[in-house]
């Protein structure tokens, strides 16, 4: 009797560990980015699994019962724990995606410290400036707020031409109050008597809007049989806050091919001059755009570029620097000397040298390589440069095989770091189409020059002369024709860019 009562058991165990084997699997295999190629392995390793247990299972020897009992019990924990684990894997992975189907817009009521009243409500009669041309629906929203919270439905209001010369009223005193959404605060302070305005101000007052966002249409088509296009924008700030609206420091097109295994990464200026389609199409600096959204930004690059652009990713400049660390350094193939002392590198003060030629980089170091300028000859340029440089070698580090050890801390690092309108799914379809093959991609970089000089823009005024690019026809032509190429899964290389060495940079 008692020998059929550890029989009973010994059966128990191999099946609540068969059950528990299979369940593992049919949840495994379920999910999109489960590799196609693993599933007929997986599954001959999970029935030699059962088969082994079994066999040990009926097996009458005292001892092999036990063990028998014993190797069930840890396999049927080691199926629970994936069961577990896998779950929690895809939560982590998709919790990296902020749902973008709203927004929110802070618009801020600004005076001057030596107007600055602690009691709001005292601010009733006081006059509020505003400007025609720029963010009239925020400002209209923000008024009726105002009036509402001061209880004076007739409040004087300065109207100014533009955003600057509404500043410059508020620092004019012509006006008690400035009316800003804070979007545009970054624009504001690259101009140099302004630039200390955030320190030169007091905010009394905040209204946040929600905004519901307008998407593209969806994605249709098979993303791993079709090329697709994203556009990486990015903020030098310290902030952390991710947004999709404000100025953009990093702008970058990529390409990808899932078909010939080919990424053309495209550099571009952030000051460039191109069309601003939420300004009546008034040329503007491309880091404006970003003003408006960064739907804004894509139109407008795809318009002047004749790139259908797809996606979009946005990051904080400290997103190279938490996937640099989670990857364990990148190699990047530096092409000049330069040297961070006295520049705008590194945010801790710490001064680097990059010296020419390959060199291993960790997160601070990436970090201060991307937002170097001042001390490069070309400027702003040369930081589009070594943006692409680091996109590039992060890109090669994700494709690599290495990147898997390193994927748990891929998964920490880009939480909250990374804001996008690619949908999960086709992520998961990309990863698995590159666990099944494990092919080799060909990476191809451009970063686009242009001629600089000082204009009026649409953003900013007409009146107020800014640094912007001009780019090279020349350039945007070679871009559309590559991207054609690309399109009809055309296998392209690596060239020289056309009328690279005449890049005309001002100081600024």
């Amino acid at each position: 009797m008692k020998k059929l009562k550890n029989k009973k058991t010994e059966l128990v165990s191999w099946l609540l560990f068969t059950i528990s084997a299979l369940l593992l699997y049919f949840v495994a295999t379920d999910y999109t980015i489960f590799p196609k190629s693993y599933k007929l392995p997986l599954l001959c390793v999970i029935i030699a699994l059962i088969c082994i247990s079994g066999i040990i299972s009926i097996l009458s020897k005292r001892w092999f019962r036990y063990f028998s009992i014993i190797l069930n019990v840890i396999l049927i924990v080691c199926m629970m724990a994936g069961l577990i684990l896998l779950p929690n894997i895809e939560k982590r992975v998709r919790s990296i995606f902020k749902d973008v189907s709203t927004e929110e817009a802070v618009i801020n009521v600004y005076t001057t410290h030596s107007k600055y009243k602690e009691d709001f409500n005292s601010y009733s009669d006081s006059s509020f400036i505003i400007q025609n041309k720029n963010d009239l629906e925020n400002q209209s929203y923000a008024l009726d707020i105002l009036k509402e919270e001061l209880n004076n439905p007739a409040l004087r209001t300065i109207k100014t031409d533009d955003i600057v010369s509404a500043v410059e009223a508020l620092y004019n005193n012509e006006g008690d109050l400035l009316i800003l959404n804070e979007a545009y605060v970054d624009s504001i302070e690259e101009i140099e008597m302004f630039s200390s305005f955030s320190n030169d101000t007091r905010i009394v007052y905040t209204i946040k809007k929600e905004i519901e966002v307008i998407e593209k249409e969806p994605f249709e088509r098979d993303i791993t049989n079709a090329l697709f296009t994203v556009y990486i924008a990015g903020e030098d700030t310290r902030s952390g806050r991710l947004s999709i609206y404000g100025r953009t420091d990093v702008d970058i097109v990529v390409n990808v091919n899932p078909v010939t295994k080919q990424v053309m990464i495209i550099g571009i200026p952030r000051d460039t001059y191109i069309p601003n389609p939420a300004k009546d199409y008034g040329y503007d600096k491309l880091t404006h755009l970003g003003n408006d959204g960064i739907q804004n930004t894509m139109k407008g690059v795809s318009e002047y570029y004749d790139i259908d652009i797809d996606f979009y990713g946005v990051v904080n400049f400290n997103t190279f620097r938490y996937i640099v660390n989670a990857l364990d350094g990148i190699d990047v193939d530096n092409p000049y000397y330069f040297t961070t002392a006295g520049g705008n590198g590194s945010l801790t003060g710490e001064v680097y040298e990059f010296p020419q030629g390959t060199i291993h980089l960790y997160g601070e170091a990436a970090l201060a390589y991307c937002r170097e300028r001042y001390n490069l000859v070309n400027g702003d340029y040369g930081r589009s440069e070594h943006q692409t440089i680091v996109i590039k070698a992060i890109i090669q580090k994700l494709l690599s095989a290495e990147s898997l050890s390193h994927y748990d801390d891929l998964l920490y690092a880009l939480q909250g770091q990374f804001l996008t309108n690619i949908d999960i799914e086709d992520i998961y379809k990309l990863i698995a189409m590159q666990l099944d093959d494990n092919s080799k991609w060909d990476i191809i970089s451009y970063h686009l020059g242009g001629e600089g000089d000082m204009q009026g823009t649409a953003s900013m005024g007409w009146n107020r002369r800014l640094y912007v690019v001009h780019p090279f026809q020349s350039q945007v032509d070679f871009i559309k024709q590559e991207t054609e190429k690309m399109k009809n899964n055309e296998i392209i290389k690596q060239e020289t860019l056309p009328d690279e060495d005449k890049t005309y940079y001002i100081p600024n």
